[in-house]
């Protein structure tokens, strides 16, 4: 039996930067009609695409941290940031953010 080696690590021991890498190749990376992801906001280039997705990160690490911790992290970020029931492809989005966390595919 082959087994593949996975870097696998704690999504809590992730940085917000390596997460925000993650996002993007899970959100489409550069084909993807919506950098990162984000439609809530207008952005005029990718840094500012960039930013508000890192903003994101930043802003639900803390009412993560404030709610004690419940449950994973990722977990918590899909159902604000890419919530199942606005799309039927949201529902991969955890998984393909931890894919691409493992692969070490950020920016």
């Amino acid at each position: 039996m082959l087994f593949r080696s996975v870097n696998i690590r704690s999504v809590e021991s992730y940085t917000n930067d390596e997460l925000v890498g993650a996002i993007y190749w899970a959100e489409g990376g550069p084909r993807a009609r919506y950098l990162y992801g984000i439609r809530s906001v207008k952005y005029s280039s990718k840094a500012k695409a960039k930013q508000a997705c890192l903003e994101t990160i930043q802003k639900n690490r803390r009412k993560w941290a404030e709610a004690g911790y419940q449950g994973d992290f990722i977990d918590y970020l899909h159902k604000i940031y890419a919530p199942p029931e606005a799309h039927p492809l949201n529902k991969h989005w955890a998984r393909n953010v931890r894919y691409f966390l493992a692969r070490g595919q950020t920016l």
